[in-house]
């Protein structure tokens, strides 16, 4: 297994997946105060990927009291790219874009993720990528978290989604204020009581 406590990753560059980290292998991974800084997921035309703009992640991950900031993919997860459980607490994701795909801060496929205690901020879709959280596959519950300010360059996008109808729970959390929507395109949206929407 794999455990980060009180680390920086700045400035690093994959040609395909994980600017940072490309988990897969290790048998688990635990992150706590880290700090995930302009790394980049470069993928290309020809060898395509560029999933996950610090983590690419293939394992189940525990992130705790970290910061993800001004990350980028080519594709989708320009934070955090997941394709198995993932749990991120008392974190926040600002600034992290992608590029021609879905979740600029981070993407689902096919885990369940829990988001809790956490502010996804500020993060951005040059070219038209989707949501800023996007399921496309699994679950994604969210309590206790804040996702507002996150821009896409498609109108019918926004703050959480996707439009496979793939599943969200939110409960106690705000998601107000993205600018392209709140809640693109047309999941599945269970409700669990006391939450804010803008639209």
């Amino acid at each position: 297994s794999l455990t980060v406590v009180n680390s920086s990753f700045l400035e690093n560059h994959a040609a395909v997946n994980g600017g940072a980290l490309d988990l897969k292998g290790s048998g688990g991974a635990r992150i706590t105060g880290a700090f995930f800084e302009r790394n980049q997921a470069e993928g290309s035309t020809t060898a395509g990927m560029g999933y996950g703009g610090a983590i690419h992640n293939n394992e189940s991950l525990i992130v705790i009291g970290s910061t993800f900031s001004w990350n980028e993919s080519r594709e989708g997860g320009g934070g955090i790219y997941t394709i198995r459980n993932l749990d991120l607490e008392n974190s926040t994701l600002k600034g992290n874009a992608s590029y021609l795909s879905g979740g600029r801060a981070l993407e689902n496929y096919g885990g369940t993720v829990n988001i809790f205690n956490s502010t996804i901020s500020g993060n951005n879709a040059p070219d038209g990528g989707h949501n800023a959280v996007e399921n496309r596959g699994g679950l994604i519950r969210i309590s206790y978290s804040t996702l507002t300010e996150n821009r896409g360059g498609n109108a019918a996008l926004g703050g959480v989604g996707h439009p496979d109808n793939y599943q969200f729970n939110l409960m106690n959390s705000i998601v107000a204020g993205n600018p392209a929507g709140d809640c693109g395109h047309v999941s599945t949206f269970n409700s669990l009581g006391n939450n804010l929407d803008s639209d």
